[in-house]
């Protein structure tokens, strides 16, 4: 997401690109900032490799 993020992508194409929603995108964005406001992309990445769950833990099929 970060790297999207700095090739100057929006939030909509980011979550196009890996089938969520733009305020997911965003959410977790503004999670795993730093303090001076930077995006922590290792965390990013290792997040975006993940299948989706839903809140009760199952896999979410596309």
């Amino acid at each position: 997401m970060a790297d999207l993020l700095r090739m100057g992508c929006s939030l909509r194409q980011i979550g196009r690109e890996l089938g969520r929603h733009a305020s997911t995108i965003k959410r977790e964005l503004d999670r795993h900032r730093d303090s001076r406001g930077a995006i922590l992309a290792a965390y990013s990445r290792s997040r975006c490799a993940q299948p989706a769950t839903s809140a009760a833990g199952a896999e979410i099929a596309d």
